[in-house]
């Protein structure tokens, strides 16, 4: 009979821990999903194109997906998704973010029981992931995720999945999944794999690459060479009679332009290197104070994946910054950063269970303090949470040595009397509840609607402009103002902020952008503050035909207001080119 009851009990906690698990990746999907935003928006003209060889003929950044497109088998894949479905590719995109989001938390949860071998820290690890949506820790370069799909997103993923299998051997599955992955972002799978090789060999040795050499290995790492070579054959065709640049050009194009704070070590700013260099501090601290709680396997790792951490910093900073090699920027060295935020994930909810197994219930509440979902998306309120939590943490584990601990008697009620499964099933029901009924979120997926009262600039210039028009606007009448003239209107722009990823078409694109907004993305009021005459060597130059402007121009027989429409608080003059 007492059998019997174990038996029971045993399989109620497994239904709550299934539960716990499942309702927190339906919270993670409920409260951050954001199916239509940037950078899909990247992605639609490649799709439109695609759906429409005549689509935006005069879209300078759309034309730059002819040759080769970085962006092609996941458009083909939205594409594919939609007319299985027999919908719009963009209520298609919305579901299968919601999907991306829920297998993203899914993924957290299996890599993190696979590695630890304790569910209960995957549990910790999954639920403060996920309800803060991997915004702890903040690292420098890249977030770890966002609540937006991409190519990166979903090659995320994969990625987390086959680490996993290869943690346990399972080579073979492993490898398949890579080559998936690599068709769709190259670049995160080769420092994915990296990743997976780094904990795979830290498990069994050096001595197992033997393994490498059976035969389904060696075919489903054949097959991951291969999916490589789809994206880099065609990339490289697509350059060839073109003149390339030098690798200080490429570099301060696609670095120093374009993206700094992923590139540029020095650019990244004082307070993104002070609180990535906190957190590396705690993660330092988390590795010697659980170093007889963690596997032997699992402290190799960390000791050889921070002296890798270490090499990427500066094969990064000397690479890109000083002396640039395109190959070395190419790769985005400081992408590999993505994964640390896993890392870190793993050791913290370690640590976490520590202090709970240790009944510093206090310590163990604090720690959750950061990743409260309204804290967390505030990079300053939720750093100083994990300051003042840590400190603390820090601080018992020091009295713990001397055999003093604090504590008050309403944690030890608490905590004696309820499972951790109950805790975290307590905790995630109360935050979908207070999410639905107090802060009244839902599942919307934003795609943009020309009908909308905010976008009625972009309806009147969907149906009062010829189709082949180009449009040039000031940056200050709307966010992302021209991939909305692109997305809403179907307008084309000369210019905007998304990155042909074509070589080829960079000068192009720097050119145009510093010619049109000075080189630089948040220029307001540049185009504002142009005489006419400018205006019209613009013009000349890359074809433009209306210009929206916050401030008016002087009346002109070169220019015709053809609209005046109230936006943002402002009013949006629309002219046209005689």
């Amino acid at each position: 009979m007492l059998s019997k009851n174990k038996t029971t009990l045993k399989k109620e906690s497994d239904l709550v821990f299934g539960v716990t698990v499942f309702l927190t990746a339906l919270f993670s999907v409920y409260f951050y999903q954001v199916a239509w935003g940037w950078p899909i928006v990247d992605s639609y003209p490649q799709i439109e194109r695609m759906l429409d060889s005549s689509y935006l003929t005069n879209d300078f950044h759309t034309n730059t997906f002819g040759d080769f497109s970085a962006r092609l088998y996941i458009a083909y894949f939205f594409i594919f998704g939609s007319e299985f479905f027999q919908t719009h590719y963009t209520i298609f995109i919305g579901y299968a973010n919601l999907l991306r989001i829920f297998l993203l938390t899914t993924a957290v949860f299996i890599f993190l029981n696979t590695v630890s071998k304790n569910k209960y820290v995957a549990l910790i690890g999954t639920f403060l992931g996920a309800v803060s949506f991997y915004s702890v820790p903040r690292m420098i370069a890249w977030f770890f995720s966002t609540p937006v799909i991409s190519a990166a997103e979903i090659s995320l993923i994969i990625i987390i999945f086959s680490t996993a299998l290869i943690y346990q051997n399972k080579l073979s599955i492993g490898f398949l999944l890579l080559g998936l992955s690599m068709v769709i972002h190259p670049v995160v799978t080769i420092h994915g794999a990296g990743f997976a090789a780094i904990l795979y060999f830290t498990k069994y040795g050096l001595g197992a690459y033997k393994k490498l050499f059976k035969v389904p290995v060696l075919l489903a790492f054949s097959f991951m060479a291969g999916t490589f070579l789809l994206n880099y054959i065609p990339y490289k065709n697509s350059l060839k009679g073109s003149t390339l640049l030098s690798s200080s050009e490429f570099t301060h194009i696609i670095g120093e332009v374009r993206h700094p704070h992923h590139y540029i070590p020095s650019m990244f700013g004082l307070e993104i290197w002070g609180l990535f260099l906190f957190y590396a501090a705690t993660f330092i601290y988390m590795s010697f104070k659980l170093k007889k709680q963690l596997a032997k396997s699992i402290n190799t790792f960390i000791k050889y994946y921070l002296i890798y951490l270490s090499l990427v910093l500066v094969v990064g900073y000397i690479f890109v910054e000083v002396w640039p090699i395109k190959e070395v920027v190419t790769i985005i060295p400081y992408r590999s950063l993505v994964f640390f935020g896993l890392v870190y994930l793993l050791l913290f909810s370690q640590y976490v269970f520590y202090k709970f197994k240790n009944k510093d219930y206090i310590s163990f509440l604090f720690l959750h303090l950061p990743f409260i979902p309204i804290l967390a998306q505030d990079i300053l309120v939720s750093s100083i949470c994990m300051i003042v939590a840590f400190s603390y943490a820090i601080l018992t584990d020091f009295l713990a040595s001397r055999n003093i601990k604090l504590s008050i008697k309403i944690d030890q009620y608490f905590f004696n009397r309820v499972n951790l499964n109950y805790f975290y099933l307590f905790i995630i029901t109360f935050a979908l509840a207070s999410a639905y009924f107090g802060l009244g979120r839902g599942i919307a997926f934003n795609i943009p609607n020309i009908n909308a009262k905010e976008n009625e600039v972009y309806k009147w210039l969907n149906e009062n402009t010829p189709e082949e028009s180009v449009v040039l606007a000031e940056l200050d009448v709307d966010y992302l103002v021209n991939q909305k003239i692109r997305l809403i209107s179907d307008r084309a722009v000369p210019i905007s902020k998304d990155f042909p990823f074509n070589e080829k078409y960079y000068s192009d694109w720097n050119e145009r952008y510093i010619d049109i907004y000075g080189g630089k993305y948040d220029n307001l009021n540049y185009i504002n503050n142009m005489s006419e005459a400018e205006l019209n060597d613009i013009s000349k130059e890359y074809g433009v035909d209306y210009y929206l402007r916050t401030k008016k121009l002087k009346q002109s027989e070169n220019v015709s207001l053809e609209k005046i429409i109230r936006m943002n608080e402002e009013n949006v003059y629309i002219y046209m080119k005689n």
